[in-house]
């Protein structure tokens, strides 16, 4: 037996009662939520902070412990070698390439002024961080896009784009961007359709075509911009893309036959969304500012479940993922105003 946070669980057995609160299920100690009762039968919910392990019942003064461990699989957060620099969500961007991550990050002096950008790349398999080569000193993350593939790394920079192959640690000016906007809001990949989406303030779409090298304008948005929508919090898996607004909700990018379709997902309890990643065609969207809450999506039942928590509060934190891992961390403290070096990537 296994299930996450939230998921509801039957409990077969004998002489429970049939009033819900003449019972109680602890999950190794942890109590859990009753939805209903009968002689024989326990509906409950997996509590939040229970770990794996036997679940006792007790009822009418007696008690049972099931001989079979219930596996929780909330998740873990393993911590990382962390990147020395400072690194925040509006100065810092990055990409994943054959599961690497490569992380653009624009240097401030003392009193905020810029001095020059670095370019970095860490790699999972010996958990550490080696400097590459940047596209310019001077690139502004502030109006840049970017998103990997496979084998190769891309950046929009004021309407040019630049591609990234590491095997060479270089950089190659490919194609302008036909159409103008500043910088685009939403920027996320499809490797079933090989192109890149881009959406920019007023919510139509564009898309570039990698192999082909075409640009083409798609179906806009189903919803109207607002200020805190301009935080381009975005995730793909091999076929689908989500964005997540930053007034909680969740909307959807599917394509079926070539055709892309926007959905917008349930409504989830979270207040505020700064973090949304994808892991073996899973959504996961998260709350690093308030409760550190993260959530994923079933797409069975279409309901949110509750993982672990972040490993810490800030705000702008750094999200990157490939569907095949996350990386989370930085970002600027609560409390105050410093930057957190952390590193740490989610195993589901």
């Amino acid at each position: 037996m296994e299930g996450d946070y939230g998921m509801e669980v039957k409990i077969e057995g004998s002489r429970f009662s049939p009033e819900v609160e003449q019972n109680e299920v602890l999950f190794e100690g942890v109590k859990a939520e009753i939805l209903s009762a009968s002689n024989s039968t326990l509906v409950v919910k997996v509590p939040v902070g229970a770990t794996s392990g036997p679940i006792t019942v007790i009822a009418g003064g007696e008690s049972a412990t099931s001989s079979e461990t219930f596996v929780v699989t909330s998740g873990e957060w393993k911590e990382k070698s962390a990147l020395d620099v400072t690194t925040d969500r509006h100065i810092t961007y990055s990409f994943m390439i054959n599961g690497k991550v490569y992380l653009h990050d624009r240097q401030h002096t003392s009193n905020g002024s810029p001095t020059t950008t670095l370019f970095w790349e860490f790699d999972p398999q010996v958990n550490s961080w080696t400097q590459k080569t940047a596209i310019h000193p001077d690139l502004d993350s502030r109006t840049t896009a970017c998103w990997g593939t496979e084998d190769k790394g891309y950046i929009l920079e004021y309407g040019k784009l630049w591609e990234y192959d590491p095997q060479t640690d270089t950089w190659n000016h490919i194609s302008d961007a036909p159409i103008s906007f500043y910088t685009p809001d939403f920027t996320f990949y499809i490797k079933s359709e090989n192109k890149a989406f881009f959406i920019p303030a007023g919510g139509k779409v564009y898309s570039y075509d990698i192999a082909g090298g075409d640009w083409n304008e798609e179906e806009s948005v189903p919803f109207v911009f607002v200020n805190e929508d301009y935080d381009g919090l975005s995730a793909s898996t091999d076929n689908t893309a989500y964005i997540g607004r930053e007034n909680g909700e969740v909307w959807q990018y599917s394509f079926e036959s070539g055709i892309g379709k926007w959905e917008k997902l349930p409504e989830h309890f979270l207040s505020h969304v700064d973090a949304i990643f994808t892991i073996g065609g899973r959504l996961y969207i998260g709350d690093s500012w308030g409760e550190k809450t993260v959530l994923y999506f079933n797409e069975t039942d279409q309901k949110w479940y509750q993982k672990v928590d972040f490993p810490g509060r800030r705000s702008n934190p750094v999200v990157v993922s490939d569907n095949n891992s996350a990386y989370w961390g930085g970002g600027v403290g609560v409390e105050e105003e410093y930057f957190i070096d952390d590193w740490h990537e989610f195993v589901p």
